[in-house]
């Protein structure tokens, strides 16, 4: 037992303690996608960045979902702060704002102002090539949001996706 458990140390190890030789510079482009994982939607997120200096990332970040009650789509600019940590693993926290709507099924719609918290990890499992895994939680000026059964102006998601860095 003693040897299957050092056997699996040695093997992963590495991927915990190798010091990394990529650097998220000033000027480098990030493309994402991702999906909305929660038991109430099935959607889609896309988000295009730049970094304005090492370690820190903003852009545009386009939403579209399809909720129990009807079509949800959001517009947001966002920063991110990236924790350097010498391995792959690279934790994350910023925050979003922009205006998002849901159009119900049964007629009407409902918009606002929304303001997200982010936090997450990447894993880049090539220099250029990233395993998101993120969750925000967030809060909106109308019902823009779906959350147990019925429309909210609050939302807590978890998103997994990819992301490629140039």
């Amino acid at each position: 037992m003693k040897k299957h458990i050092l056997c699996l140390i040695c093997i992963l190890a590495p991927l915990f303690s190798h010091a990394q030789m990529l650097k998220l510079n000033k000027g480098d482009f990030e493309i994402a996608g991702s999906a909305t994982v929660n038991s109430n939607t099935i959607g889609f997120e896309t988000r295009f960045g730049a970094f304005v200096a090492d370690y820190i990332q903003t852009g545009i970040n386009a939403k579209w979902a399809d909720t129990n009650f009807g079509t949800r789509a959001a517009f947001n600019l966002y920063m991110i702060n990236l924790f350097e940590t010498r391995t792959y693993f690279i934790p994350y926290a910023g925050a979003s704002i922009g205006f998002g709507s849901l159009d119900y099924d049964f007629g009407g719609s409902e918009s606002g102002v929304e303001f997200q918290l982010i936090g997450g990890v990447k894993y880049y499992f090539a220099d250029n090539v990233s395993l998101n895994t993120e969750l925000t939680i967030g809060i909106s000026s109308g019902e823009t949001f779906q959350g147990n059964n019925e429309m909210d102006d609050t939302e807590i998601a978890l998103r997994v996706g990819l992301g490629f860095l140039w």
